[in-house]
This record gives C-alpha cells, sequence and structure tokens, in this order.
C-alpha cells in the first residue's frame, strides 16, 4: 500500500518512538541491576539474572538507535522502517512464545497475547506501507556506447516497436500504430526464473524525442504478484560519437510478495543487464546478439 510521503513519515516516527521506549525500558532494567545488584524481575518463571538482563539490555542498545534514525526524513528512512518491521516482528513472536508457556501465562494473564498483535501488527504495516514514489523493486543500470546518440535514439526509440529484432528476451514484438503517447507494443517474452513465456503489453506515456527518452507501463500478462511495472528510458549525447543510456524500472509487488523483493529483483536485473548487453551488441555491431540469432535459428 502507497501512502503520501508525509503519511509515510509520520508512521516512522510513531515507530521510531515505540523502538526508543522499548529500547530506554530495557536498558533500564540491566542499569537497575548493576546499581542495585537485585534483578528487577525476581519473580519465577520470569526471573533472570545478570546474563539474561545483559541480552536484554543488547536488544535496547539495538532499538534506541533504530528508533531515533527514524526520526529522520532522508532517503534512507524506507529501508530502516522495513528493518524495523522484522525486528517488531521478531519480538511479537517472542511475545508469542512466552504465550505459549503455561507458566508464564499463569503470572502475566493474556498481556503477552496482546503483545503479539500490537507489535506484528505494527511490524506488518511498517514493512506493507510504502512511500508514494517508491516501489519494492527499483532497476537502474547506466551505458556508455560508442556510436552517436541519434543512432541509438533510432534503435531504441524510433523504432520502439521493433525490440524483438535484437532482445533476447523477446520472442517477438509488435505495434498497435505509430510510436507516440498511448502506443501500445506487445512483446511475447522468453520465459525467465520462475516466470512462463507471456504476452506482455507496454504502453508508452512518456514520449520525447526532442529529448530523447520516453516511459512506458507494462501490463497484460505480467505474474498476478506484480500490479504495475513501470520503464524509463533515456539516451544522453557524450559527444559526436559517443552516448548514455540509462534505464530506471520500478516494479510493484502486492503485500504478500513484498518478502520476495530482493528474490525477484536480483532475477528482474539479470533481465534488464541482459537487454543492455543485446542494444550494445545491436547498435555497435549492426547486427543482433549471436545469442539473439542463435534463438531466431532454434525457433525457424
Amino acid at each position: 500500500m502507497k501512502v503520501t510521503i508525509a503519511t509515510y513519515h509520520r508512521l516512522a516516527k510513531f515507530v521510531g518512538v515505540l523502538l526508543m521506549l522499548m529500547g530506554v525500558g530495557l536498558a533500564a532494567a540491566f542499569l537497575s541491576f548493576l546499581w542495585t545488584g537485585a534483578t528487577p524481575l525476581a519473580q519465577p518463571p520470569l526471573s533472570l539474572n545478570g546474563a539474561g538482563l545483559l541480552v536484554f539490555a543488547t536488544v535496547g542498545a539495538f532499538a534506541f538507535p533504530l528508533g531515533v534514525s527514524l526520526l529522520s526524513t532522508d532517503s534512507a528512512t524506507s529501508a530502516r522502517l522495513r528493518i524495523a518491521a522484522w525486528a517488531l516482528g521478531l519480538m511479537a513472536l517472542l511475545r508469542l512464545a512466552a504465550f505459549a508457556d503455561a507458566d508464564i501465562r499463569a503470572l502475566v494473564g493474556i498481556t503477552a497475547l496482546i503483545e503479539f498483535f500490537v507489535l506484528g501488527g505494527i511490524g506488518l504495516v511498517a514493512y506493507v506501507v510504502r512511500p508514494e514514489n517508491e516501489s519494492p523493486i527499483n532497476i537502474r543500470m547506466s551505458l556508455e556506447l560508442d556510436v552517436p546518440a541519434a543512432e541509438v535514439w533510432r534503435v531504441l526509440g524510433e523504432r520502439f516497436g521493433n525490440v524483438g529484432d535484437y532482445a533476447a528476451g523477446v520472442q517477438s514484438s509488435s505495434m498497435d500504430g505509430e510510436v507516440g503517447v498511448g502506443a501500445v507494443r506487445t512483446c511475447t517474452t522468453q520465459p525467465f526464473g520462475p516466470f512462463a513465456a507471456a504476452k506482455i503489453t507496454e504502453e508508452l506515456t512518456e514520449f520525447d524525442p526532442a529529448a530523447m527518452k520516453f516511459t512506458y507501463l507494462a501490463g497484460g500478462d505480467l505474474p498476478r504478484m506484480i500490479p504495475t511495472s513501470k520503464n524509463r528510458w533515456s539516451v544522453e549525447a557524450l559527444g559526436s560519437e559517443r552516448c548514455r543510456v540509462q534505464c530506471h524500472a520500478s516494479v510493484d509487488l502486492l503485500w504478500w510478495a513484498l518478502p520476495l523483493a530482493q528474490l525477484l529483483g536480483w532475477g528482474i536485473r539479470s533481465e534488464v543487464l541482459r537487454f543492455g548487453e543485446d542494444l550494445r551488441y545491436r547498435v555497435e555491431n549492426g547486427t543482433p546478439h549471436p545469442r539473439k540469432l542463435a534463438a531466431l535459428g532454434a525457433g525457424s
């Protein structure tokens, strides 16, 4: 679920304050033991000696600075909030394990179970919610090519619908009309990773020949876990005979697939990099990459 950046930062600060309170409380229990020589948790079955309290203190030493870091509003806030979410989830599981113990349950009642739902709920929300400008998977690629920018733009932009002629990951491609905003490219993809071959539609939402850049939204037979996928491309001249091609792909995931973001990102990144290799070979040599030629020969 995506929310405004302001709402996201409020959530991060709430979780940060919660972690700071946890850190202070755990550290206070250990410091009390050091000062008085008596454990504040002396009643069985919750009695803890110095070693046990030290473990609690180390948890607090992790929770407190993590909480403080969530009070900021920099670009790393979302990464820190996901770490905090996992920490809260682990704490929730520990509460659940405590509730499962009959002696502890007899002593504290349903407190541990309530803490399980509270901490687990906050952790789940903190992990699922993201700022509106961020996707779970973001892939960036930059290529410097020994080819004039205009020539690369002709292949990548003006012949947008012909990607199947040189991309090894695409069996075939076609356009529904002239290249421009609103035009849709349909690609039949090669299977990769856990994904079978599929027909993917790519609608141009931005197409600027003067600036040599375009953006498209992917749809069609995307895996169910991927509701939307956006890809931005640009070509920048670095001189009369050199240019830089940049790509930024952002992929959204349904909440239940978020734990797979890193794994899926690796697979998508490998495909983007392979496309970059195919593009480089095409524009620098004038022919498709040998692996594309091999795929075309196998399909004929």
